[in-house]
């Protein structure tokens, strides 16, 4: 029996046959009936989705994604590490008196850093004066 889809080789005819042998004769009707069931196939054909789960979501060593999750896990850690830094910075400036300042620690209750209007006051009169000796 021939496979399907394939064809076997025939010789070419010569012109001397006198007759088909039984065997081409098979051949011939097995062909036809094969095409008579396909497209009897191709006529009753319904169309169908294909709602399963594919085949690589059973394998086990493709169920879990290792070089995603060590991704994340060390994107998860330098976030953390940045929140703690944060933390720390946010707790020092909370803790730290008024006094203290980016100037450093003054122990006077005069000095720019306590009083931001008359320390503005003060830099713009200086900015004016330097402007007036140009």
């Amino acid at each position: 029996m021939p496979q399907k889809g394939f064809r076997e080789y025939k010789q070419p005819l010569t012109g001397f046959e006198s007759h088909i042998s039984g065997m081409e004769v098979f051949r011939n009707k097995m062909f036809q009936h094969e095409v008579a069931r396909h497209q009897k196939r191709l006529a009753t054909m319904k169309p169908v989705i294909d709602m399963k789960p594919p085949k690589s979501c059973q394998m086990k060593h493709m169920l879990l994604n290792r070089k995603k999750k060590e991704m994340e896990f060390e994107r998860y850690s330098a976030i953390e590490k940045e929140n703690y830094r944060l933390l720390d910075r946010m707790s020092k400036i909370m803790v730290r008196s008024a006094a203290d300042s980016v100037f450093g620690v003054h122990s006077s209750a005069a000095c720019p850093a306590l009083d931001g209007d008359r320390a503005r006051m003060r830099r713009a009169k200086q900015v004016f004066e330097e402007n007036q000796v140009l």
